[in-house]
């Protein structure tokens, strides 16, 4: 069964994935290695609806992709903390 909101078909590929993806076909000359991930999640905070950060760590799966690639710093968002 699949989660509310979602379609059948639908197709996913997280934020972390997608961004190695892009990198790789634009031929930079640079090389992942010599690069870093940030990943930042925002969330509306009820009632008043000002947005905060949320946790954006990487998946395993993420990471392992990440690890795969040479990238060696990895920065996230954490809950909670005002932006």
């Amino acid at each position: 069964m699949l989660n509310k909101g979602y379609k059948e078909h639908q197709v996913f590929l997280h934020a972390e994935a997608d961004a190695i993806r892009k990198f790789l076909q634009s031929k930079s000359k640079y090389s992942l290695e010599d690069c870093s991930i940030h990943v930042l999640r925002l969330k509306r905070e009820t009632p008043k609806g000002n947005y905060v950060t949320a946790m954006a760590k990487p998946c395993k799966g993420c990471m392992n992709l990440i690890t795969t690639f040479g990238i060696k710093e990895v920065y996230y968002t954490e809950d909670d903390h005002a932006c």
